[in-house]
């Protein structure tokens, strides 16, 4: 590349510790804001010093330490075709780049929160535009007259643009965007960093804590939940997946597997047969053996015969050497380096049901207390009401865990006061798709029991060391 001489033309303030500078870099013009805190917000365009030059810069640069584009900072600049603003920039005011009509794009950076109101409008040229994951709100008229404005690409996935950007709709004013076509990402910025930090405590033998990673499964216009999928990481490093969703919701539990860098599973464990919760269980096996070439230790299972997939996933994992135990009773132990698991759940007689109906079997979910030091969390499938009642009549108080997930995704079938008069819990998380049962969140609220919802929180890490102290970290 050669060198592109660079001569200084004017320079002044432009807020109490912000100086702008106009140079000729080769061809451009080029408008540089650089210092720290806000720009000043002016109260009209003609205001700022550095108007004159409105016809003749052709690109404007703001540089880190910046926070605010001032109002009217850029209104009217007809000749400017680039814009690079640094990612400590959070607001860009009111018309600050307003009737810039040569404007093609823009890409705005991580780090801005809110583009106030007609802060780009009769910006006729503007085809395109990249938003970021930071972005709070969109304000009045922001886009206004923006008609070529047809295609615009978020740094945040689809549900987090829902959730979190508030877009102003008065007047159609921001028509043009909400009328755009959108590109998003695959998974939130925070969803990245969180299973980035899980995948290296996996890859180091784990830091001494033990780890409950819930992802959300969310699937849309699928005519059945989501289902459960959480995986557990034993403070050696150790790790074991609890079910794994329905089958629609591959995407998100390969993700998850993916992103977490998952080559091998020490052990898999379902806790019913049914669809939501063995759906990709085979799809995670044929990944770790077939694609990453490691194993799956063992199998844990009540062994109860149902329909076909259990029997197809159980055939696959022993044929290719995986450890199985398609046994497990209630009065069960195991060990898995410093953490206890007793079970509660189900019996023998429960193998010989009489029907298969969906209660029936939700009532064989194992039911598993781990317990490290005096931390302890329980998971219990999808117990129902009366199966709930029959355990704490047999168990009493053995059943009491700090941490719980909730029976049935949290829904009205279970999760009765007498469970959780036993289970006495302090935080509970539930494998949801939705709102599921206002009643019971309301009476959690009441007894200041804290409830994460995978469906409102995203993917969702407990974490606890030996002495009860409980992290919780939610990507929303």
């Amino acid at each position: 590349m050669k060198n592109q001489n660079t001569v200084e033309i004017a320079s002044g303030e432009c807020g109490k510790s912000v100086k702008w500078f106009i140079k000729q870099v080769g061809e451009d013009i080029v408008l540089t804001i650089d210092g720290n805190g806000p720009m000043t917000n002016y109260l009209a365009k003609k205001d700022t010093s550095y108007y004159s030059f409105n016809s003749s810069v052709t690109k404007i640069v703001v540089k880190e330490g910046v926070t605010l584009i001032g109002d009217y900072a850029f209104e009217g600049f007809i000749a400017l075709t680039s814009v690079e603003l640094s990612s400590t920039v959070e607001y860009i005011g009111s018309k600050a780049f307003s009737s810039c009509t040569a404007l093609g794009s823009i890409k705005l950076p991580e780090g801005l929160k809110v583009i106030s109101p007609k802060a780009f409008i009769k910006c006729t040229s503007l085809a395109s535009i990249s938003f970021p994951s930071t972005l709070v709100a969109i304000d009045f008229k922001a886009f206004d007259f923006d008609e070529n404005l047809k295609h615009i690409e978020y740094a945040g996935t689809e549900t987090q643009w829902k959730r979190q950007v508030r877009i102003s709709k008065s007047s159609l004013g921001d028509s043009f965007v909400l009328n755009a076509d959108f590109t998003y990402a695959s998974s939130t910025k925070r969803y990245d960093n969180m299973t980035s930090i899980i995948g290296s405590v996996i890859e180091q033998g784990g830091d001494g804590r033990l780890y409950i990673v819930t992802p959300n499964l969310t699937v849309d216009n699928v005519k059945t939940k989501s289902g459960d999928c959480s995986l557990i990481i034993f403070p050696d490093g150790k790790t074991m997946m609890i079910d794994s969703g329905i089958r629609s919701s591959e995407c998100h539990v390969m993700e998850f597997v993916k992103k977490l860098g998952l080559k091998s599973l020490d052990s898999f464990v379902l806790s019913h047969p049914h669809s939501d919760h063995i759906g990709n269980a085979l799809t995670v096996a044929k990944y770790i053996y077939e694609e990453k070439e490691g194993f799956v230790g063992t199998y844990y299972y009540s062994g109860l015969e149902y329909k076909t997939e259990e029997k197809k996933l159980a055939t696959y994992l022993a044929e290719h050497g995986t450890v199985m135990h398609r046994n497990l009773r209630a009065g069960d132990k195991l060990t898995i380096g410093s953490v206890k698991i007793e079970l509660f759940n189900p019996f023998d007689s429960d193998m010989f049901l009489d029907d298969l109906s969906d209660t029936s079997v939700n009532d064989v979910s194992l039911a598993m207390k781990f317990t490290y030091g005096v931390s302890t969390f329980l998971t219990s499938g999808d117990l129902y009401a009366k199966r709930e009642a029959m355990l704490v009549d047999k168990f009493g108080s053995r059943l009491c865990a700090d941490i719980a997930k909730t029976n049935h995704h949290g829904n009205f079938t279970s999760n009765s006061d007498l469970w959780y008069e036993a289970v006495n819990p302090k935080i509970l998380v539930s494998d949801c798709d939705d709102i599921v049962w206002t009643i019971f969140t309301e009476k959690l609220v009441a007894k200041n029991i804290k409830h994460y919802k995978v469906s409102e929180c995203g993917l969702t890490i407990i974490s606890m060391g030996k002495d009860a102290d409980y992290k919780v970290e939610t990507e929303f």
